[in-house]
C-alpha cells in the first residue's frame, strides 16, 4: 500500500505531546570536514508525531525547517541540513509541531500513468519513468529509470531517455548483463529477449521542506515474465544551495529463485548514469574529474584499465543545451565491492560502478550511492571530495 507523506509548512499544535516531549536538544560535530547543507537526522521516541508534523530547528536565533520520517512503532526520524565548518560543535534545538521558517517544499506531480516528477517550488528535479512492459516495444518498455534535470531552473533534462546511442541506457538505471539463475543466464541490462524489469508498486511517496522522494518495488523477471528477483529502490533528493541537486539512491535486491549470480563487466552492469543524447553527439567536450590518487590521468580520456578500481567517487563533466554540468557519483564505502569495484567511464556520457554479487535468500544485495549534480564545470576536486566525506564520514549527532 502506498504511504504518502506531505509536509505543508503550516503551523500545527502537537496534540497530546507536552513541551518536554516536543523539544529535543542536540549537538552536531563536524569532524574534519566542512559541512555544506549536509543531511543529518536524530531518531526520537514520539508516537504522536506524524510525517506531516512541521519541525523548527533552531541554532540560537536562526530557525530552519526540519522534516519527520515515521519509522516503525513509536520511533520517528527528524531530518534537517547543517552548514558548519570543520572542527565545529554546534547546538540545535528541534521543536516538533512548530513551523518557524517559510521554505518551499518538494512535491510530486503525476505526469501520466507511467511517469511522475518530483518538484521543488514547481521546478522539476527528478522524474521516475516506469513503463508497462510491451513485447512489441521491448526497448521502450523494458526497465524503469530516473531522469535528472538542470539544478538551476529544471530545464533542460540532462539525462537520456528512449532512443539515441545505446538505447538501453536511460537516466539513472541499474542492472546486470549476467543474471545466472537455475543454469540459465538472463540479461537484465540490454533486456532484449523478454526478460525485463517491471515497476510493481509505490511503497512510499514523500514531500517536505528538507527532502522529497519515494520507495518503489521493481520486479526482475525471466523471459516468460516470471519473477527472478525483487528490488526495493529508495530515491531521495535533499535540499541544497542554488544550482545543486543531491540524490540519495538505495537499492535492496532479494532473490525469488534461490541462489543467483549477478555478473557482467564495468560497462554493462551496476548503477550507472547516462547523460542526454546530445552529449554523445559532441563527446569531445566530456571530461572526468577524479580523486587525487587518479588525478594524473588525462581528464579528456575515459580510463577503464585494471588500475581504475575502488574509486571513492568520480565525476563527469559535460554540456547540455549550451550549459556545462558536473555530476559526481559518490560510493558508500559499505557497499559490498570488496575494495575492487571497477569504475566505468565513457565520454559519450555514461559512467558508474560495477561489482559482481552472489544473491541468496539469506544474503540480499544492498547498495548505496549519492549523485551530486551541480550547474557548471568550475568545480574544485576538494569540493567533490568533501561531498564524498559527507557520505563516508557523516557528522556526529548526539543528545546531551
Amino acid at each position: 500500500m502506498l504511504r504518502i507523506v506531505w509536509v505543508l509548512g503550516l503551523a500545527w499544535v502537537l496534540g497530546a505531546c507536552g513541551p518536554d516531549a516536543s523539544t529535543f536538544e542536540v549537538t552536531v560535530l563536524s569532524g574534519t570536514v566542512d559541512r555544506v547543507s549536509t543531511p543529518v537526522y536524530l531518531d526520537v521516541d514520539a508516537p504522536d508525531v506524524t510525517g506531516a508534523t512541521p519541525v523548527c530547528v533552531r541554532d540560537g536565533t536562526t530557525g530552519m525547517p526540519g522534516q519527520v520520517e515515521p519509522l516503525e512503532g513509536r520511533r520517528r526520524r527528524i531530518w534537517w541540513t547543517v552548514t558548519q565548518p570543520a572542527g565545529a560543535s554546534r547546538h540545535y534545538t528541534l521543536h516538533l509541531g512548530e513551523a518557524c521558517a517559510v521554505a518551499a517544499s518538494f512535491t510530486w506531480r503525476v505526469d501520466a500513468d507511467t511517469a511522475r516528477t518530483l518538484l521543488l517550488a514547481g521546478r522539476p528535479v527528478l522524474q521516475y519513468v516506469h513503463p508497462v512492459f510491451n513485447p512489441a516495444h521491448v526497448q521502450a518498455t523494458n526497465k524503469p529509470f530516473h531522469h535528472v534535470f538542470d539544478p538551476v531552473d529544471g530545464t533542460p533534462r540532462i539525462t537520456k531517455g528512449v532512443g539515441g546511442l545505446h538505447e538501453h541506457h536511460r537516466g539513472l538505471f541499474f542492472g546486470y548483463t549476467e543474471v545466472i539463475v537455475e543454469g540459465d543466464t538472463l540479461n537484465l541490462w540490454w533486456a532484449n529477449d523478454g526478460e525485463h524489469q517491471a515497476h510493481v508498486a509505490f511503497e512510499e511517496e514523500v514531500g517536505g521542506p528538507v527532502f522529497g522522494g519515494h520507495t518503489v518495488r521493481i520486479r526482475w523477471t525471466d523471459r516468460q515474465g516470471e519473477p527472478v528477483a525483487e528490488e526495493r529502490r529508495t530515491v531521495r533528493v535533499f535540499r541544497q544551495p542554488a544550482g545543486q541537486t543531491l540524490i540519495d539512491w538505495r537499492t535492496h535486491l532479494e532473490t525469488r529463485r534461490g541462489s543467483i549470480r549477478l555478473d557482467g563487466d564495468r560497462h554493462h552492469a551496476g548503477v550507472q548514469f547516462r547523460a542526454a543524447q546530445e552529449v554523445a553527439e559532441h563527446e569531445d567536450r566530456t571530461t572526468f574529474l577524479r580523486p587525487a590518487a587518479w588525478a594524473h590521468r588525462p581528464p579528456d580520456l575515459d580510463v577503464n584499465d585494471s588500475t581504475h578500481v575502488n574509486l571513492p567517487w568520480n565525476a563527469m563533466q559535460f554540456d547540455v543545451g549550451g550549459e556545462g554540468f558536473t555530476v559526481a557519483c559518490l560510493t558508500d564505502p559499505a557497499n559490498p565491492d570488496g575494495g575492487h569495484a571497477p569504475f566505468s567511464e565513457r565520454r559519450y556520457g555514461r559512467f558508474g560502478e560495477f561489482f559482481p554479487f552472489d544473491l541468496t535468500r539469506s544474503r540480499p544485495l544492498d547498495v548505496h550511492y549519492r549523485w551530486w549534480v551541480r550547474a557548471g564545470r568550475d568545480v574544485p576536486r576538494d569540493t567533490v571530495e568533501a561531498r564524498y566525506r559527507d557520505l563516508a564520514h557523516p557528522p556526529i549527532v548526539s543528545r546531551p
